[in-house]
């Protein structure tokens, strides 16, 4: 990721106009400061935090009770749930950080991965749509 400036002004237009930004499918830890950075340029006044299991997003529909979605592949540490909040305090980016939910959403048909973290990639999912919808 590297934006521009133009990109920048409209990423904090949208998110300060309530916008959600869900990113997910990078690890290591060269990617989260390349996020971190580019987020900053857009938010100097924010940092993402990271996000323990008590998150209401969490449990808006499903009730998650463990934050190991493993990734489909080989990554460089556990799985790490990571937010941006808005000027409201909401979360208004999360970052899927050493994970690839979308992998498994795009897969499901094939049977290619395991069943179990398949679903829970579906139910966070949901569970972000439902908080972007209602914060």
């Amino acid at each position: 990721m590297a934006l521009t400036d133009h990109e920048v002004e409209n990423l904090r237009q949208y998110i300060d106009r309530g916008g959600f930004v869900l990113m997910d499918d990078f690890d290591g830890p060269r990617d989260l400061a390349t996020l971190e950075r580019d987020f900053h340029k857009a938010f100097p006044d924010r940092d993402f935090v990271r996000l323990s299991i008590d998150h209401e997003i969490f449990h808006m529909f499903f009730d998650i009770d463990a934050l190991n979605v493993t990734s489909p592949y080989l990554v460089e540490g556990e799985p790490e749930f990571w937010g941006l909040v808005n000027k409201n305090g909401d979360i208004a980016a999360i970052a899927c950080y050493n994970n690839d939910l979308e992998n498994f959403w795009d897969y499901i048909d094939r049977g290619q991965y395991p069943l179990k973290p398949s679903i829970e990639a579906f139910r966070l999912g949901i569970n972000f749509v439902m908080y972007a919808m209602t914060h």
